[in-house]
This record gives C-alpha cells, structure tokens and sequence, in this order.
C-alpha cells in the first residue's frame, strides 16, 4: 500500500492481511486485537554478481535452461511441463533451484535483456557457472548461499529486493 494510501473507515481486512513495517496508522484507526503487523523478511545471501534490483519474484523449486526453455524474444518460459511454464520473465526476480547448463545461456540472456524481456535478478540456491557469466556479461545481479530456505520464504508475486551488494534479499510480502 502507498505511503499515503487511506482506507475507508468502513474497510475490511482479510484476517491474514500483513501490514509493511514502514505503514503508518491514523491516529484514530482501530486494529484488531488479533491483527498481526508483517516484517519484511531479510535473508543473508552471497553475491556471484554484484548490484540491486527489484521486482516481482517469480519462484519455483525447479531448474531452467535458457536453452530451448525460454522465449528470450517474449520473455516467457516456454518448457513443457515446467512449473513456471507460460510466465514472464520480464521485469521479474527469478527465484529457482539452478539454471540448466547451456553455452548459449549468455546469448539467450542477452538477447532478452535487448528486447527487454529478462530478469531483473537471479536468487539460485545452486550454482551454473554459465548463468554466472550470462549476469556478469548482462550486469544482472545474482545471488546464491542463501541462509535460510527462498522456497519457504518468497512466493510468486511477493516484491523482492536482491543487493548483491550488501549481500541480502528482502522479501516485501504484498498486502
């Protein structure tokens, strides 16, 4: 919710809806007492490439090829059967098990990154060697080492920082 956002007073609230550390309550709102106020949730990573970037996650517990798995043109993942099958990559952090092994990883990054269509961000619990190279060759951050589990942690569509940085992803969970 916006900064300035103000709901109406006669508003509902779905029970498990989570509240973003920064919010600020009027001074005459009313909480539940059973309201929980959610934390953005912080997880210690390793950079493979350095920078900071933001987007929608898009996540599953699966690898990815870029080679013949993705539409690097329309940005979409095209593998049968996958789970992420039919899903966008642009604009979004790609929060997967690994990428699959291709040496034309780098060209097919690069080219959806040229037509737009790329990740803003890779968070990968293991490691591809030539992913590594498509983000340093794109300068897109990618992180790994992760000290507690993205799979249990981020979903689809949450909002995640990646600061390869500062070595840390935030997971933002959507209202």
């Amino acid at each position: 919710m916006h900064k300035n956002a103000k709901v109406h007073k006669n508003a509902k609230v779905h029970k498990n809806a989570e509240v973003h550390k920064n919010a600020k309550v009027h001074k005459n709102a009313k909480v539940h007492r059973n309201a929980e106020v959610a934390k953005d949730i912080e997880i210690r990573c390793r950079a493979l490439v350095k920078g900071r970037a933001e987007g929608t996650a898009l996540v599953a517990p699966a690898a990815l090829s870029f080679w013949g798995e993705v539409d690097p043109v329309k940005g979409i993942i095209i593998a049968e059967g996958h789970p992420l099958q039919g899903e966008s990559l642009e604009g979004k952090v790609l929060v997967i098990e690994s990428t699959k092994g291709s040496s034309a990883t780098p060209l097919v990054i690069g080219l959806a990154r040229r037509e737009g269509k790329a990740p803003v961000a890779f968070v990968n619990v293991n490691v591809d060697a030539l992913a590594v190279l498509a983000c340093v060759v794109n300068e897109i951050p990618m992180v790994t080492g992760l000290d507690r589990d993205p799979f249990e942690l981020i979903e689809t569509g949450d909002h995640v920082i990646v600061d390869g940085d500062a070595g840390l992803v935030t997971v933002v969970k959507e209202l």
